[in-house]
């Protein structure tokens, strides 16, 4: 015969096939990430119930707030941001694409911009993308869109320089 638990608080069956080897399964949805959970397991017609905690993995981080760029003194653009606002987890990396370049610049978690090394060109319209990343415990990452973090910068042609610094910014 297969054996019928209930899981608490939620009593929610959990049967055991009689083919089974003594394992079930059970999902749950609308779990937040890097939050440890805790569930009873009692079987009925059992005197002892077992209590275990498990601490549900990292998400998919939303992404970098307050991202912007500016010209800076040495006539290249700098990039920055500040963290998101549900990282999902503990940031393990953030990723910068210029232009729609496929490969990504990796940034350690901590640095909240970057510099283009090359000098701007005026005249020429610069996309720019961030996108803040976790690793899960498989080793994969997941990352926030970088579509959804893009920012674009722009300085007509002019004859003259000027030495103001203009922006462009994007906030979510």
């Amino acid at each position: 015969d297969g054996c019928s638990c209930t899981i608490d608080p939620d009593a929610r069956p959990l049967i055991f096939p009689s083919a089974s080897s003594g394992h079930a399964s059970m999902n749950f949805t609308n779990l937040q990430p890097v939050t440890p959970y805790t569930f009873v397991l009692t079987c009925s017609g059992a005197t002892d119930s077992v209590q275990r905690t498990i601490q549900t993995d990292v998400g998919t981080p939303s992404v970098p707030m307050n991202i912007s760029a500016k010209l800076s003194e040495n006539q290249r653009i700098k990039l920055s941001w500040s963290q998101p606002t549900k990282p999902a987890g503990p940031i393990d990396r953030y990723r910068v694409f210029v232009d729609r370049d496929p490969t990504p610049i990796e940034l350690r978690n901590n640095q909240l911009f970057y510099e283009i090394p090359m000098k701007y060109i005026y005249g020429v319209r610069q996309e720019l993308f961030v996108s803040a990343c976790n690793i899960n415990r498989a080793n994969i990452t997941i990352c926030s869109s970088p579509n959804a973090g893009k920012v674009e910068f722009y300085l007509p042609s002019t004859e003259t320089t000027t030495t103001g610094s203009s922006s462009s910014s994007l906030s979510h």
